[in-house]
């Protein structure tokens, strides 16, 4: 690692990751420091022992998911190169614009401004509806969703997906070689196929070739001004670890700019800390930390009143939607799928009747 660069980006999720590739597309040198490891394909858990190995817990458990839990919200967020990525359902939904266009969202942001660069990431992460892959049909879960939406006066529709369903290939932007999905449904566990087009398959690859340095096991700790000559980053090196308690080495670097992206609650509490705790960014607003929400998804069960088999964890997690707006709120319901060994995981936790 250098001592400095044009840009330092915190976080390798979706924020990180696409600022960190524009910005090396356009020369600039960029360090991405990401507090998680470099996912290999073959790394992702398959079973119920590893699964409960695979969260995020500082300083003991390098896993790539993080499970947060407060009064009123649970979070789940990601932790490793690629972010959020690694684990979430592939969906990529454009904003309604009324949605843009009410509350508090700046009136600059609109679906007319932001329409191209949905196109763009679209191209990016290959965002297509569900085509099945060679020899398989639709997922029994999808055409089941489909009858229960039709049969409530509802018009589903496939969702655009970051998932390839194709024959093999080498990934058009990156190259490195790609999996047809296998309808494994484990997307939330991270796609061994690499059929699930996560930020590493993309942006941070064409990023790596255009000179930027990522460094994984680079915790963000505190954010210093230098005045006009930029700011200095305070981070922790982790050593990489398998269950005992992690190393830690203190560093720090410098950038001309720094991009913050370290996710919701991960920047708010960086940005906090440097405020408050070190007072190395003393002039940051009063407002940070307030008002900001959740995304608006809530997991509900339900069932289907007919003869039918689904099986939850057959295809990639989420395939199809249906628009259940009413007149004061907007809707939108998908099927949802897990894979097997969460499933396994679940059952085998709940007592049974004997």
């Amino acid at each position: 690692m250098r001592s400095l660069y044009d840009v330092v980006v915190i976080g390798s999720g979706f924020g990180g990751a696409i600022s960190a590739c524009r910005l090396a597309q356009a020369g600039r040198s960029v360090c991405v420091l990401e507090r998680g490891k470099r996912w290999n394909k073959t790394d992702f858990p398959r079973t119920p022992a590893e699964v409960s190995k695979s969260f995020w817990r500082a300083g003991e458990s390098q896993g790539f998911l993080e499970y947060k839990t407060f009064r009123k919200i649970d979070v789940i967020q990601g932790c490793g190169v690629g972010g959020g990525s690694l684990h979430y359902f592939n969906v990529h939904l454009r904003a309604p614009a009324e949605i843009l266009g009410a509350g508090p969202w700046p009136r600059e942001i609109t679906r007319q401004v932001l329409d191209p660069y949905y196109t763009l990431a679209e191209d990016m992460l290959d965002s297509k509806r569900l085509a099945p892959p060679p020899g398989r049909a639709m997922p029994p879960r999808t055409e089941a969703f489909q009858f229960a939406a039709k049969s409530a006066g509802r018009n589903p529709e496939l969702v655009p997906i970051g998932v390839y369903t194709g024959n093999d290939r080498l990934n058009p932007h990156s190259g490195i070689p790609q999996t047809g999905c296998d309808y494994s449904g484990d997307c939330m566990l991270g796609c061994e196929l690499h059929a699930k087009n996560t930020l590493d398959l993309n942006y941070l690859a064409v990023a790596e070739k255009n000179g930027a340095e990522i460094h994984p096991l680079h915790q963000a700790m505190n954010i210093e001004s230098l005045g006009g000559a930029g700011y200095r980053v305070h981070f922790q090196r982790l050593s990489s670890t398998s269950g005992g308690p992690a190393q830690v080495e203190n560093g720090s670097v410098e950038g001309k700019a720094v991009v913050v992206s370290a996710g919701t609650l991960g920047t708010t509490e960086l940005l906090l800390r440097s405020r408050d705790l070190h007072r190395s960014l003393p002039q940051l607003s009063r407002a940070l930390g307030t008002r900001f929400s959740g995304n608006g998804d809530f997991l509900l069960a339900g069932t289907l009143n007919a003869n039918r088999l689904i099986d939850p964890s057959q295809g990639p997690s989420i395939t199809v939607g249906a628009d259940f707006s009413t007149a004061k709120n907007k809707i939108y319901v998908e099927d949802l799928g897990f894979p097997e060994p969460f499933i396994w995981l679940v059952e085998g936790s709940l007592p049974t009747g004997s």
